[in-house]
């Protein structure tokens, strides 16, 4: 618990670089090929994300909450000998997707051409593709590597040892800068980046487990707890992605194209729909895995009231982060657009301030909280069914609304749902801890938003800065300058508002000086004493 704000520290902090290392890639491998190379390398990459997302089989997640609690409650050999199982499932799967893509793709295609079934031409086309198969051998290299990782990544941030993640995972971004820069000018091509991606991808594999073989190597106990919950979860787990993430957004895309929307329609909703995930994730990327974490070892013993209290603070801390930079791209949603895109996307504007006002009600409504604390909890079986029925509500809109609105119907279609999930969730989590969703600390941040909305809304920076600048520097430093008021009206309003309460001093207390010292001037007088009394005693809550 003690190190759970240093953990989210770290970890966003990776998660920021991950972000840009993304972006200077992406750079990097469309210097280094053509237009042509680039689509076939776009393509490959879009088939091993989804190979990765239905090999993962939700060992992250079951890793995020069973090695804290074996720590926690049973001690380092009970961990050690989850961990080492988990690993050795993950390899299992491993070897099960390579097996599959270097065996079973090349005559796939051939076997459902032959079908009559619906669907399967248009499959086998898409898995006949030469981008596709022609890169097989790298890809299930790549696949292994990355899958691998992934479950290693789950493992330390589920003993909050982020900041290991933040150094090794940070280099082996620069590694992939580097490698992959230099195979492409030794004209490698497509082939020879995916390699690069999947000899790093093992290579950090490896440093991780030098890292983590102290407690690998701890001794094996008597009798190893039973792993068989752990994989229910997982199961569980992999089945809520499916419908959350991998089948959500493609099945309204889907419809999209099923309705005979304009290509150029597709690609507006498209991207509002990453724009506006990636504000909503931009600052709080590092936090579930590490609040899903903090919330398991907080339920040490079953301990519901330590559960509900890491809940309670893990929630504000994403509402306290995620809405400032959401509600600031709603209000500049135009200008963000005109400063990222050329003229010909100006549409995108209005549809992405409809998304982000979708996003703002997702993340204060709890914005996959609710999800990770029933996971802890052991209540895994409802949140496949509401994600589920999600996808299904998420369908069914789709097929009302975008005949008549196009991607503003999709954009509904894909918003509403999320909100209702996390609601329904609420709903059933509330009967089982013992502290209720923190209203009094969300109204008075709304109150300290009030003013950063009012100067969103009257004033336009680039009205006076045109006497000085013209062109594309205008917008840039209009948003910059936008971003600037924005910010010192918030940090203003919250010192005047003063938004945390008493159980939050009471955690602040436990952290280290320099967060007090920061995040003192936030608690209200009255709880006040309630840091300095928690920071002597050194007792949570």
């Amino acid at each position: 618990m003690r190190r759970a704000p240093m953990g989210i520290l770290w970890n966003q902090l990776y998660q920021i670089w991950f972000f840009g290392a993304s972006f200077l890639l992406t750079e990097v491998v469309t210097h280094g090929l053509s237009p042509e190379a680039y689509g076939v390398y776009s393509y490959a990459l879009t088939a091993f994300t989804t190979i990765s997302y239905l090999a993962a089989f939700g060992l992250e997640e079951a890793a995020t909450i069973w090695v804290p609690r074996a720590l926690t409650e049973d001690g380092r050999s009970q961990a050690s000998s989850v961990i080492r199982r988990l690993i050795a499932v993950r390899f299992l799967f491993i070897l099960a997707t390579c097996a599959l893509m270097l065996f079973l793709f090349p005559v796939l295609p051939g076997w459902l051409g032959q079908l009559s079934v619906p669907g399967a031409a248009g499959l086998a086309s898409a898995l006949g593709k030469p981008a596709l198969q022609a890169h097989l051998i790298s890809l299930a290299f790549y696949v292994g590597g990355s899958s691998f990782v992934s479950l290693l990544f789950a493992i330390f941030v589920s003993m909050l040892r982020t900041r290991v993640i933040f150094v090794i995972s940070g280099c082996s971004q620069v590694a992939n800068l580097a490698l992959a820069g230099m195979f492409l000018k030794l004209g490698w091509g497509v082939d020879g980046t995916i390699w690069a991606l999947g000899i790093i991808s093992w290579l950090t594999a490896v440093a991780y487990l030098i890292w983590l073989s102290p407690l690998l190597l701890v001794r094996r106990p008597r009798q190893a707890i039973s792993l068989l919950p752990a994989l229910r979860l997982s199961v569980a787990a992999w089945l809520t992605n499916l419908a959350g993430g991998a089948l959500f957004k493609q099945a309204v895309v889907f419809l999209l194209g099923s309705y005979a929307i304009a290509t150029a329609q597709i690609g507006f909703f498209n991207l509002a729909f990453q724009l506006g995930h990636s504000a909503g994730l931009l600052l709080v990327a590092g936090l579930s895995s590490v609040g899903m974490a903090t919330m398991t070892a907080a339920y040490t013993g079953q301990n519901r009231a330590w559960l509900s209290a890491s809940w309670r603070a893990v929630l504000k801390v994403q509402i306290l982060l995620a809405v400032p930079l959401l509600l600031f791209s709603l209000l500049n949603a135009q200008a963000i657009v005109d400063v990222l895109f050329p003229k010909g996307y100006g549409d995108v504007g209005p549809l992405l301030q409809l998304f982000l006002a979708f996003n703002i009600l997702t993340r204060v409504s709890g914005g996959g909280i609710h999800q990770a604390a029933l996971y802890v909890l052991g209540k895994q079986g409802y949140v496949v069914v509401v994600q589920w029925a999600s996808l299904g509500l998420t369908i069914l809109l789709g097929i009302l609304l975008i005949p008549q609105t196009g991607p503003l119907g999709a954009l509904i279609a894909t918003g509403v749902p999320p909100v209702l999930v996390e609601l329904a969730q609420l709903a059933y989590l509330l009967p089982s801890i013992t502290r209720r969703y923190p209203l009094h600390f969300v109204l008075r941040y709304a109150a300290a938003l009030i003013a950063p909305i009012i100067a969103g809304v009257l004033v336009h920076p680039t009205d006076w800065l045109k006497t000085f600048v013209t062109g594309s520097l205008l917008n840039w430093l209009g948003l910059i300058v936008a971003g600037l008021l924005f910010a010192l009206l918030l940090i203003g309003a919250l010192l005047l508002v003063k938004p945390l309460e008493e159980e939050d001093a009471a955690m602040l207390g436990q952290t280290n000086s320099w967060m007090r010292t920061v995040l003192k001037p936030l608690v209200r007088k009255s709880a006040l004493a309630a840091v300095d009394v928690s920071s002597s005693s050194g007792t949570p809550l």
